[in-house]
C-alpha cells in the first residue's frame, strides 16, 4: 500500500494539470513591490520636464496663500537627476529657488536661494524633512521617487475611488537614509491599469495613523516625444498641523531643451527674472 501512494498522487496531479490546461487557466507572474515600482518609473520617465504650477497653502484657520512657480527637471549625461523649483509670484517670493542635484543618490545636494540674501544656501541632510516655504510639502517631498533609496514591499491590494490599486510600502533602504528622512515609511496606492500613483500615506515611527496623505487626481497625457501621464492636481493633507496645500498643474512640457547652466549652484547667485524667459517661452511653443 505504501509503495502505491506515489503513483496514485502522480495520477491525481496529472489529472489536475489536464483539467487546468483544458479550462484555459494561465500562470500569471506575481508582481512584487520592486516590480511595480519599476513599472511606475518606466511609465512616467522623461529626460526633461517643465511645469508651471499654482501652489495654494491653506492654514488651520482657512486662510489661503496662492503662489505660482516654475519646476524644471533634467538628467545629465550620467543619468543623474537635477531639478529646480523657482517662485514666479507674488512679488514677495519671486526668485526664491530650490535646486536639487542627485549626483549622489543616497545623499542628494540641495540649495535654497533667496534674492534678498543674494547667496544660495546649501541644505543639510537633516533639514530636508523641514517644510518648504510654509507649505505642507517638505524638501524631500519635492524630489522624484528614487528607487535606490527605498525597499519596496507589496501589501494587500485595495481600491481608491473605485479603482483597483496595488499597495506598496516604501521604507528607507539603510540607516543613513532613515536618519535623513522625516518618515518611517510610506504607503503608495498605485492604479493597476495605468500605474499612476493615486495616493501616498506618510507615517512616522511607532504611529499607526498617517501624519500626511497626498492625493493625486485628474491624470492626463503630456505628449512631447513621449506619452506620459501627469496629475493635474496634488493635494497634501497635513493631519499633524490641520492644514493642507494644493499644487495645480497649469502647463507641462516633456523632453524639451533645457539650459544646463540653471542647475549650477553658482548660477543661482547671478539670477535675474530675465533668465527665466527662455524656459517660459517653451510653454508658449507647446500651446
Amino acid at each position: 500500500m505504501m509503495r502505491r501512494c506515489p503513483s496514485l498522487l502522480f495520477s491525481l496531479l496529472a489529472s489536475f494539470l489536464v483539467v487546468v490546461s483544458q479550462s484555459g487557466f494561465k500562470k500569471v507572474a506575481y508582481k512584487t513591490g520592486p516590480d511595480i515600482m519599476k513599472e511606475v518609473v518606466n511609465r512616467h520617465k522623461a529626460e526633461t520636464e517643465l511645469e508651471l504650477i499654482k501652489l495654494a497653502v491653506v492654514d488651520d484657520e482657512g486662510n489661503t496663500q496662492v503662489r505660482e512657480m516654475l519646476s524644471v527637471f533634467s538628467k545629465n549625461d550620467k543619468g543623474e537627476a537635477r531639478y529646480l523649483i523657482r517662485f514666479l509670484s507674488p512679488a514677495d517670493v519671486k526668485g526664491i529657488t530650490l535646486l536639487t542635484n542627485e549626483a549622489n543618490s543616497t545623499d542628494p545636494e540641495q540649495w535654497f536661494y533667496m534674492p534678498a540674501l543674494g547667496q544660495a544656501r546649501k541644505i543639510a541632510g537633516d533639514n530636508r524633512s523641514g517644510y518648504f516655504m510654509g507649505s505642507d510639502f517638505t524638501f524631500e517631498d519635492l524630489r522624484k521617487e528614487n528607487t535606490t533609496e527605498h525597499s519596496y514591499h507589496r501589501l494587500h491590494d485595495d481600491e481608491v475611488n473605485s479603482k483597483p490599486v496595488y499597495v506598496v510600502m516604501a521604507a528607507p533602504a539603510n540607516v543613513d537614509i532613515q536618519s535623513a528622512t522625516g518618515y518611517a515609511n510610506r504607503l503608495l496606492y498605485i492604479d493597476k491599469d495605468t500605474y499612476n500613483v493615486l495616493k501616498v500615506e506618510f507615517y512616522e515611527e511607532n504611529n499607526t495613523q498617517p501624519i500626511k496623505v497626498l492625493e493625486a487626481d485628474k491624470y492626463a497625457e503630456v505628449e512631447v516625444d513621449v506619452d506620459a501621464d501627469r496629475p493635474a492636481r496634488l493635494r497634501m493633507n497635513n493631519y499633524a498641523n490641520d492644514t493642507y496645500s494644493v499644487m495645480t498643474l497649469l502647463k507641462s512640457r516633456l523632453n524639451v531643451p533645457v539650459d544646463e547652466e540653471i542647475f549650477d549652484p553658482e548660477s543661482l547667485n547671478n539670477w535675474t527674472p530675465e533668465m527665466d524667459e527662455p524656459l517660459l517661452e517653451q510653454f508658449n511653443a507647446g500651446s
